[in-house]
């Protein structure tokens, strides 16, 4: 009999210790902090070894576009950033999320990352929401003509004079004679 208790509360022990799995706070909270503090300094670069494979190849190369078109007074003047993280909570056995506060000269605010177990290691894992035209703009402009069409903006009837109105185009640049 107490053989057989002492082998169900191994199986549990061991049962108990296993479901467990991955999970590493430690690790979880390093990783997010090293990615939070590299894309909120702007130094994205730095941020690679801390995040997934799509957050690298996706989010930091959309993030590095915007920032060489972005105001680089801005851009100063919004860092240094400091987090602090104020609780990790498991989703399952590959997914945690990380809420934390961030605080720069400009602003302040709370929010959340989630990390994933992805090629043994806790990372993050950012993904952008479809923002239109960056991809495209990335790869070249789009013409007018692709943009898309249907949107009516109203215009007071005496807003434009009839001269306006009758006088023809001379060319695709759209000056008037």
């Amino acid at each position: 009999m107490k053989l057989r208790l002492l082998s169900l509360a191994l199986a549990a022990f061991l049962f108990v210790s296993c479901s467990n799995g991955v999970y590493n706070e430690d690790e979880i909270r390093t990783n997010a902090l090293g990615y939070l503090q590299a894309v909120g300094d702007y130094h994205f670069d730095e941020a690679i070894p801390y995040c997934t494979l799509v957050t690298r190849e996706k989010t930091l190369a959309t993030f590095k576009f915007l920032l060489d078109h972005s105001d680089t007074a801005y851009v100063n003047s919004n860092r240094p950033s400091v987090f602090t993280i104020h609780k990790i909570r498991q989703i399952d056995d590959t997914t945690a999320r990380v809420y934390y506060h961030k605080s720069t000269p400009i602003k302040e605010m709370d929010d959340s990352l989630l990390v994933v177990y992805e090629e043994g290691h806790w990372l993050a894992d950012f993904r952008l929401k479809s923002i239109p035209y960056v991809n495209e703009m990335q790869k070249g402009r789009r013409s007018v003509s692709e943009l898309p069409r249907g949107y009516t903006v109203a215009h007071p009837a005496d807003s434009l004079k009839r001269e306006m109105l009758t006088a023809p185009l001379t060319s695709h640049e759209g000056k008037r004679q």
